[in-house]
């Protein structure tokens, strides 16, 4: 299990939420406009390149998840004894 200061958790929330609440549907929205563009799937460059971006922030949101769900939140890290 993971320990995380409250700091720590926040942080990562907040990077979360950036991802889920800004860089997502910017991403969505460019898509859109790529696949309206009217060029070919296979050489429209901008509509690859925010799928490859996409699937990039899919893949943080879901270990961002990860972490905060097995997370341990506490403000005083305890080292084992030796």
């Amino acid at each position: 299990m993971l320990t995380l200061t409250k700091t720590d958790y926040k942080l990562l929330k907040s990077h979360l939420d950036h991802i889920e609440y800004v860089l997502l549907p910017d991403v969505a929205e460019r898509l859109k406009k790529a696949r309206q563009s009217g060029a070919e799937f296979y050489a429209n460059y901008e509509y690859e390149f925010c799928r490859e971006e996409q699937s990039f922030l899919y893949e943080q949101q879901n270990k961002i998840k990860e972490l905060l769900v097995n997370a341990e939140v506490n403000d005083v890290i305890r080292f084992p004894d030796k």
